[in-house]
């Protein structure tokens, strides 16, 4: 895309989740809103069970580890605030999901 076009907010906000430090990830994850707890909870259950997306052995591995987490973002029994908690204890979850689907989207 060109600099200036209009850009997916999925894909602009998976970019920034990247760009920001591990401190500044908390702070961002802490104050989700449901939104934005819906991107990361979608694009976790899209890479985890969608098969058209080619995953290393050692990513499969590591979402397959995380899928209890992964179902809990997705249940909605579970209020916004837990899920905060949910991801806040799961940065590199978050870093891994947000480096897969940005390959995804924009390869």
């Amino acid at each position: 895309m060109a600099h200036g076009e209009d850009t997916d907010p999925t894909t602009e906000f998976l970019k920034f989740l990247l760009k920001v430090t591990k401190g500044q990830r908390i702070a961002v994850l802490k104050s989700l809103n449901s939104r934005q707890c819906s991107i990361i909870r979608q694009t976790a259950y899209n890479i985890l069970f969608n098969s058209s997306i080619e995953l290393s052995p050692e990513d499969r591995e590591f979402f397959k580890s995380n899928s209890v987490f992964i179902k809990q973002l997705a249940s909605k029994n579970i209020c916004l605030k837990n899920k905060r908690g949910i991801l806040v204890g799961k940065t590199k979850l978050i870093e891994r999901i947000a480096r897969i689907a940005l390959a995804y989207l924009v390869g």
